[in-house]
């Protein structure tokens, strides 16, 4: 792997993580909303979150509401990841644009890396009564499963498939340069999303 930062590919590669940061964060709520809609419940749609109204939702409509976010999630990524794996387009031409659109979609299986990641250090660093947390610990606990299930495996299935990605795809000549630009462009995204943006356009 070349360990040269190419400057202009950075830039590039860092505006297009934060650019998806902000669309799958907000997709991933369109996805809770989706489901409520279907199942006949009033929604609002905040910056990182979504709440749904009406009526008293039961335990299986709540299940089916709080899955709507990961669903669109995987799906999403998924779509993505499977665009990409053995693309012969990419091995005879090399990436074109296309093919890095599919790229950003696979990597949507960070999410769940990422939620794993967020839980360790607030269990860390806040005291939090659990490792695990979101969508995916709620899930589990309403399927009475321990807290950390579909947790530790929705991120170890995007963990390989992020893997694969990044060292299969991804070329050789920008590899180091695209992992740096996603570590900065993915945080950089987050917090411009979550501090700043998020709650004056979508409070």
């Amino acid at each position: 792997m070349d360990l040269s930062l190419q400057v202009k590919p950075f830039f590039t590669f860092t505006f297009a993580f934060i650019f998806f940061s902000i669309v799958g964060t907000l997709a991933h709520e369109l996805g809770h909303i989706y489901v409520a809609h279907q199942l006949g419940f009033d929604t609002d749609l905040h910056y990182s979150s979504m709440n749904w109204s009406g009526r008293e939702s039961s335990k299986l409509e709540s299940f089916w509401i709080s899955f709507g976010g990961p669903l669109q999630t995987m799906l999403t990524g998924s779509i993505g990841f499977w665009y990409c794996l053995g693309n012969k387009e990419i091995k005879q031409f090399g990436m074109k644009l296309r093919h890095w659109i599919g790229l950003f979609l696979g990597l949507f299986w960070l999410r769940p890396v990422f939620n794993l990641l967020q839980g360790v250090y607030f269990k860390i660093v806040g005291n939090h009564e659990s490792y695990f947390s979101g969508d995916e610990a709620y899930l589990s606990d309403l399927l009475g499963w321990p807290r950390g299930t579909l947790s530790l495996t929705f991120a170890a299935i995007g963990l390989v498939i992020c893997l694969y990605l990044v060292y299969r795809v991804v070329p050789k000549s920008t590899r180091f340069t695209f992992i740096l630009s996603g570590i900065f462009g993915s945080l950089f995204g987050f917090w411009l999303w979550v501090n700043h943006l998020g709650p004056k356009l979508l409070p």
